[in-house]
């Protein structure tokens, strides 16, 4: 799994790992985290749980016919 290494808050690597044992400092990252490098650590931006979606690519609205 991915994990960000943190220091003073903020993401200094990502890195792939199984276990953060000789890690003290990482956090894990969910498969659709878009944190990176330079980022400051985030709890709920690191376990988002689906993609963010752009504003116009699968949001349609749709206007009442008047």
């Amino acid at each position: 799994m991915r994990a960000a290494i943190i220091e003073d808050g903020v993401i200094t690597n990502i890195i792939l790992t199984r276990t953060l044992d000789a890690y003290p400092t990482a956090k894990w990252l969910t498969e659709h985290s878009q944190l990176a490098i330079g980022d400051e650590y985030d709890e709920l931006l690191a376990n988002i749980d689906a993609p963010i979606l752009e504003p116009e690519s699968d949001i349609h609205v749709l206007e009442p016919n008047i």
